[in-house]
């Protein structure tokens, strides 16, 4: 997080305390190794990972996307996703809208200094109509979106047909192994 605008945004949000300053000034990082040691850095974007406030810092960092976009957004800690439900099957419009609403995202991100990943990003098309209708292809900062089939959200295993058959799936494979491990002891 770029602590000049966690900073801004904090004196919107709550009176600010010294003790979040403290926790955000003179952090320094280096790379040691068997062959070198580098000089200590200053950090500029980042929130102590372990620490109390680390977690609430970056939701009081994120939560304002929201006000972003049109379409349903659900935020869990750095998981974010976007969904809407294609009405009147128009799927057309819906891609529009989606897309209108990554560049808003991508704008916000450019912004305060978050980066996301559009290889890492999955797009999902639940449904279970036998004959699905062409949905448009969804991009972000000019990268054509990943369709999948099936999408791990949160631990859930999402397939696109709306069964759970994926993640019943994953559940017994996870569930045979730990048996197999108390078996040996």
């Amino acid at each position: 997080m770029w602590h000049n605008g966690l900073l801004h945004k904090l004196v919107f949000v709550v009176r600010f305390s010294s003790v979040s300053r403290v926790i955000l000034r003179n952090k320094k990082h280096r790379v040691n190794s068997s062959r070198f040691k580098l000089k200590w850095q200053a950090i500029h974007a980042v929130v102590p990972q372990g620490s109390i406030l680390g977690p609430i810092m970056f939701l009081l960092y994120i939560n304002d996307i929201t006000s972003q976009v049109q379409t349903n957004m659900c935020l869990f800690v750095d998981d974010t996703s976007l969904f809407v439900t294609v009405k009147f099957n128009v799927p057309v419009y819906d891609s529009e809208i989606l897309n209108d609403d990554i560049s808003k995202i991508t704008a916000w991100a450019d912004r305060w200094l978050i980066n996301f990943n559009a290889t890492k990003t999955e797009t999902l098309l639940i449904s279970r109509k036998t004959f699905k209708p062409f949905h448009p292809p969804l991009f972000m900062n000019n990268h054509s979106i990943k369709d999948v089939s099936i999408h791990k959200h949160l631990g859930l295993f999402l397939s696109n047909d709306g069964k759970w058959h994926a993640h019943i799936d994953h559940t017994s494979c996870k569930a045979w192994q730990r048996i197999n491990i108390m078996r040996k002891l």
